[in-house]
């Protein structure tokens, strides 16, 4: 009875190590992935910042002042 516990953690411990092997695979590919996600966002936040000031610039440039802007005096 005592070779029972060695010989079920010799089987085990490579079962875990497996395990282990795979699951810090897994996290590094998910970081990974982040990592490249983030970049592509922080890319596009960039680009609708640049549309916004065109579209801002864009609709000041053409409009006719509201009533009263530019009136002195008042």
């Amino acid at each position: 009875m005592s070779l029972f516990p060695s010989v079920a953690a010799q089987g085990i411990c490579p079962v875990g190590v497996v395990t282990a092997t795979l699951a810090s695979w897994i996290v590094q590919r998910v970081a990974e992935e982040d990592t490249t996600n983030q970049a592509a966002t922080r890319a596009q936040i960039e680009e609708l910042r640049e549309e916004i000031q065109r579209l801002a610039k864009l609709v000041t440039d053409n409009r006719e002042p509201a009533y009263g802007e530019g009136r002195e005096g008042f």
